[in-house]
């Protein structure tokens, strides 16, 4: 008795489907026997497709019929042209899939009415502008490389070859020893001295610089939780080498970095690197090699 109520229901549901389909069919026969819709501009693809599940539906229907009836389906003629629509519909899906976006485009123009400055299908590509945009650029290149005639002013084209000042050779010296001094100032402001009066003196917070410990500690919590030696680099080796030399070395703490660059010029003169002596080129004489001569 449920499955003979829920089949009296789909059959309800499926006779008031069919009525409003029939409804809006005839309506849209209407419109067009009247000129009102057109179709002589459409998309071809889609009328293929209509065509398609129009055959498709219409042999099912008389599938059903046949099954229905208790007839057998092996020498039904609507199932070989059932096989055919279904095949049809299934090629037509990636081609619909590639022309979703022109189909897109055209249903928005359908819809906006009369097309605009925004119009979408006014984005396609003009030979006509490609042509005029390559007279304009020849025209361009011939005004720019021949000049015009009547006085007028031609394009502005920079030359390729910037001209570049000659140092000559005795300001050599000089420009060495200013960047000897500024190299010099550079390590004098940056000294542990000027750092720690800077700190103190300054209004900024003081700032604490716990990095390495700090490292050296989740080095040596992974190490004892995993009880394995990590590897170490030769980088590694050595900054922990003399991180452990700083800290038993006491000369370190009267050493305040090298501040004479900031001193007068009379300080500065120390800083500067002792000048290159020039080699002696010993000219040989020309002649017979003095050697052992071989006995015979």
């Amino acid at each position: 008795m449920a499955a003979i109520s829920e089949a009296v229901t789909l059959l309800k549901a499926l006779r008031k489907e069919v009525a409003e389909v029939t409804e809006h069919g005839r309506a849209l026969l209407a419109r067009l026997r009247d000129g009102k819709l057109r179709t002589d501009r459409g998309v071809s693809l889609l009328g293929l497709r209509a065509a398609a599940m129009l055959h498709y539906v219409t042999d099912l229907a008389l599938l059903l019929r046949s099954k229905s009836g208790g007839r057998s389906l092996r020498e039904e003629p609507a199932l070989p042209r059932l096989l055919e629509s279904r095949v049809v519909l299934e090629k037509l899906r990636p081609l619909e899939q590639r022309m979703r976006y022109q189909l897109d485009k055209l249903l928005r123009a359908a819809a906006a009415g009369a097309p605009g400055a925004n119009d979408p299908l006014s984005f396609r590509p003009d030979p006509s502008n490609l042509a005029q945009e390559e007279e304009e650029e020849e025209e361009e290149e011939e005004g720019s490389s021949a000049p015009k005639a009547g006085g007028g002013q031609s394009r502005y084209v920079p030359p390729r070859l910037v001209p570049v000042p000659y140092a000559p050779a005795e300001d050599e010296p000089q420009a060495r020893h200013q960047r000897a001094l500024q190299a010099a100032r550079r390590r004098a402001l940056s000294s542990a001295l000027l750092r720690e009066l800077r700190d103190e003196l300054g209004d900024g917070p003081e700032l604490l610089g716990g990095t390495a410990p700090h490292r050296e500690l989740q080095r040596t919590q992974l190490e004892e939780s995993m009880m394995v030696r990590l590897s170490e680099s030769r980088q590694q080796r050595a900054l922990r080498r003399l991180r452990a030399m700083g800290a038993v070395n006491l000369d370190s703490i009267t050493h305040f970095g090298d501040t004479a660059a900031l001193l007068g010029p009379q300080d500065q003169e120390s800083l500067l690197p002792p000048p290159k002596k020039k080699k002696k080129v010993v000219k040989r004489k020309a002649g017979r090699r003095k050697g052992f001569r071989r006995r015979r």
